[in-house]
């Protein structure tokens, strides 16, 4: 995706994507092409997907948890 793709999908600004993604960038989590002006950014491994799918099943699973004992807590005053 562009820069331009990535802040519409992401509701962020420009500045702040391009920040991101410099620093990805340099740690060698995603790789660019270029096409005429824009600049092009993709992961490069489909592992790195695979963590964050991991890592956000994970955050749902604990959202999902302290929801029940809020509820569960609620319910018992």
């Amino acid at each position: 995706m562009s820069v331009g793709e990535i802040c519409k999908n992401m509701g962020c600004s420009q500045a702040n994507v391009s920040q991101h993604l410099a620093v990805l960038r340099n740690q060698g989590i995603v790789s660019t092409r270029r096409e005429g002006v824009n600049i092009y950014y993709s992961l490069r491994s489909a592992r790195i997907s695979e963590a964050c799918s991991l890592v956000q099943d994970f955050l749902l699973q604990r959202l999902e948890d302290h929801n029940v004992l809020v509820s569960d807590a609620e319910h018992a005053v």
